[in-house]
């Protein structure tokens, strides 16, 4: 059984991390441990997914990414800062970089990864 999402900060999710380089190094730590339990969730081991960090410049959070062969899954903030929520999507293996039409959900979704993880089952059909 997967931890509780209560255990992990997601605080860093409703903070600006833009120009402030502990609170980037935060946000990509947590938000690697919420996209671990979230595969979980899913129902995928070792292998069945990659995860992939893009610090990007310091004017922005940069991304996590959980790529699967039917999902992508990223964490960033906008450079509009941290109220957009994060983005995930469809797609057809992990070299699709496009894949299907981007959804977004509000960063409160992660305080309940089984209903998130529901959700992108649904999609994927």
């Amino acid at each position: 059984m997967a931890k509780s999402t209560k255990t992990l900060d997601l605080s860093v999710f409703e903070q600006g991390v833009h120009h402030n380089e502990l609170a980037k190094q935060r946000f990509h730590r947590q938000s690697a441990k919420v996209l671990r339990e979230l595969a979980r969730h899913l129902g995928y081991k070792a292998g069945d997914f990659d995860l992939r960090h893009n610090r990007a410049g310091i004017a922005v959070s940069g991304e996590i990414i959980l790529h699967s062969d039917t999902l992508y899954v990223q964490l960033s903030q906008s450079a509009m800062g941290p109220a957009w929520g994060f983005m995930w999507r469809t797609c057809k293996g992990r070299r699709d970089y496009t894949g299907g039409t981007n959804q977004w959900m509000p960063w409160d979704r992660l305080y309940d990864l089984a209903s998130v993880s529901q959700t992108m089952l649904a999609a994927r059909g």
